[in-house]
């Protein structure tokens, strides 16, 4: 191990930063923290970036709202246009919250309970959820920074019990195919339905990332939504959200006819030739809904589930599903197939069409043993 690094008594590692210099022209120092090495070196990294930021390093008087803005800046470029919006968004509930002029290391489980709580009695627990998540990130750099010991929200949690992502029906599957569709109409439900790509990366997509020759569909940016103005997003949430996966025949003969039929760039655009956003695709489905005869609760997302579900009942292996569908981790894509073949074992509805035949056989049988005797 370098000479540079010390392991305190409570396990964890310490390295110090030159910050500055005092008039007699000494060295200002800052420790920096990590349980590993690997993490020492992270952690003095992150303070370094904020440090060359001008953001003040004289810390122990800095409020949480303060911290959580050098925080956010501090991550801006490193993370997708969505993402940081999201930031933005965690730390204006931060500004408005009593937590705001609140030194950091003032900051308590209890002050950090109340603020949850404010989501909670609204029904929002999965915000609270996730600003639970940015409070501990925000909270651990602090005590990698030494600022404060110990993560007051280290051992909070937030319950939250995502809603069942229901697939489409045989019967709705059916309506689809069989309504009178506008192409632009045609073309956007089937490439959600046969690319089980997300909202977002299905407004992003070109006439360029349809590969015909190739049977491909480039999936590598997204449109993010800033305040209602839709935006490209290149930068993928994560590297596993850009991907190539095959264009299945379906979808094909449909995207087809269709870019030939349009003069933009994009495939779905609105009537300023820009891409649709949020609000454009709200009333895109709501239109679509009442002409198909689909009920209120399918949305883009149930296309997604759609599809990765019936990947499961082609056999589809889990590698290759996890790219097709953008999952950084295979653990996701393995827990969906996990759920399915769980509900699979919970479905009796073959048994019971089998019994349904084998009673009807029986009974025939019977029939015709009787009218023999007679």
């Amino acid at each position: 191990m370098a000479a540079k690094y010390t392991k305190r008594a409570d396990g964890r590692y310490c390295t110090t930063v030159v910050t500055g210099y005092t008039k007699e022209g000494r060295p200002k120092r800052k420790s920096v923290y990590g349980k590993t090495i690997k993490e020492l070196e992270k952690n003095k990294r992150e303070f370094m970036n904020l440090y060359e930021k001008g953001v003040a390093v004289d810390t122990q008087n800095i409020t949480l709202a303060e911290f959580a803005e050098d925080w956010m800046n501090d991550r801006k470029d490193s993370v997708a246009r969505s993402t940081y919006f999201s930031y933005k968004s965690t730390i204006k509930h931060i500004k408005e919250s009593d937590l705001a002029r609140m030194k950091i290391t003032d900051i308590k489980p209890y002050n950090l309970n109340r603020f949850l709580e404010t989501f909670k009695k609204q029904g929002q627990t999965r915000a609270a959820k996730t600003m639970l998540c940015r409070l501990k990130a925000m909270f651990n750099l602090a005590v990698s920074q030494d600022i404060i010991y110990k993560n007051p929200c280290a051992n909070m949690s937030v319950k939250y019990e995502s809603k069942h992502k229901r697939t489409l029906t045989e019967l709705e599957k059916r309506r689809i195919e069989k309504c009178n569709l506008g192409s632009r109409e045609k073309a956007f439900i089937y490439t959600l339905r046969y690319t089980g790509a997300r909202r977002g990366e299905v407004l992003a997509l070109t006439k360029d990332d349809i590969d015909f020759k190739n049977k491909t569909v480039t999936i590598n940016k997204k449109i993010s939504d800033n305040a209602g103005r839709p935006t490209v997003d290149d930068k993928m949430k994560t590297n596993a959200g850009a991907r190539i996966m095959p264009l299945f025949d379906p979808l094909a003969s449909v995207l087809d006819d269709y870019i030939a039929s349009i003069n933009t760039p994009y495939l779905f655009y609105t009537k300023n030739n820009t891409p649709m956003g949020a609000c454009n695709v709200s009333n895109l489905m709501s239109n679509l809904r009442a002409k198909i005869g689909l009920p209120d609760d399918v949305t883009p997302h149930t296309f997604r589930h759609t599809f990765i579900t019936e990947c499961y009942e082609a056999g589809i292996d889990v590698a290759r599903l996890q790219k097709w569908v953008g999952h950084a981790d295979i653990q996701t894509t393995l827990g969906i197939y996990t759920h399915l073949s769980s509900e699979r074992v919970l479905d009796g509805s073959d048994m019971n069409e089998f019994y349904v035949v084998k009673m009807s056989s029986n009974a025939k049988k019977q029939k015709t043993k009787i009218v023999e005797m007679q």
